[in-house]
């Protein structure tokens, strides 16, 4: 993923976005990469309180945000 093509957003904003009914990602292990990179973003963010970019895309273009991930669900 090359940031460039990615509009950065605020966190603050996420929470108007329209997502896919369906997953971006189609392979299991995909997913799992996903969760095993979302587990070490829980641990920068507790341990070491270090922002991270979270690349996602919404229903209508790829964004990121940069942040301190304090939870997963």
């Amino acid at each position: 993923m090359v940031a460039s093509s990615f509009e950065k957003i605020e966190k603050e904003n996420i929470e108007g976005l329209k997502f896919p009914e369906q997953d971006v990602l189609t392979s299991i292990e995909e997913r799992q990469n996903r969760q095993k990179d979302l587990d070490r973003a829980l641990s920068l963010g507790n341990v070491e309180q270090i922002k991270i970019k979270i690349f996602f895309e919404d229903n209508q273009s790829p964004k990121y945000v940069e942040t301190t991930v304090w939870g997963v669900t």
